[in-house]
């Protein structure tokens, strides 16, 4: 049923005309939000890319890094199994003051005093000091202090004092304290014994 009354059509036209506008403004308004969406979406992906981009340029150098890093631990491993090698199960003291007897007797040394001094324990490495007191010339004191630091087993020369022998000019006296190590705790009776 056709309505032809003319106020009637003019309203359906402006009806019309009003739900298209709607949705033109709803569309535009749609459009706006999702192109803002989409630009924003899009310049986090650029962002991304350029991220990845940079990574991906970096590659090589974070590989070459890795490596360099791989190989310096094997070498600390290597060098830390070595050390390990280097300490004894036990202090034997009475062998290492054998050694350095033997050693500034080789490098024309007199030896005034060589005893063991403090023993430290830790969880995994006990340390024992020595004192020693060696009279000579500079050369046999060089010697016999480069001898010390090369010997097989560790030890680590913690202080070293050098004076001039009063009794001779020409001969210098030396003051060493040297540390050894080893794996296994000394017997509490041999600590006491030691103190006496």
């Amino acid at each position: 049923m056709a309505v032809r009354d003319p106020q009637f059509q003019t309203y359906v036209r402006r009806c019309h005309l009003v739900a298209g506008l709607f949705t033109f403004a709803a569309l535009t308004a749609f459009y706006t939000v999702a192109d803002g969406h989409l630009d924003r979406t899009a310049r986090n992906l650029d962002a991304d890319l350029h991220r990845n981009q940079t990574l991906v340029l970096q590659q090589p150098v974070v590989d070459a890094r890795i490596a360099e890093l791989q190989s310096a631990m094997e070498t600390i491993d290597k060098q830390l199994v070595a050390r390990r090698l280097r300490i004894p199960e036990y202090p034997a003291e009475h062998e290492f003051s054998e050694q350095l007897n033997d050693l500034a007797t080789r490098a024309e040394l007199a030896v005034e005093e060589l005893r063991p001094d403090q023993y430290f324990h830790t969880a995994n490495i006990d340390r024992m000091t020595f004192r020693v007191r060696v009279a000579g010339e500079w050369r046999g004191l060089c010697g016999f202090l480069n001898q010390v630091t090369t010997l097989e087993r560790l030890c680590h020369v913690d202080q070293c004092r050098v004076s001039s022998d009063p009794e001779s000019p020409s001969r210098l006296r030396c003051d060493i304290e040297v540390s050894i190590f080893s794996r296994s705790p000394i017997p509490t009776a041999a600590l006491e014994r030691r103190s006496q």
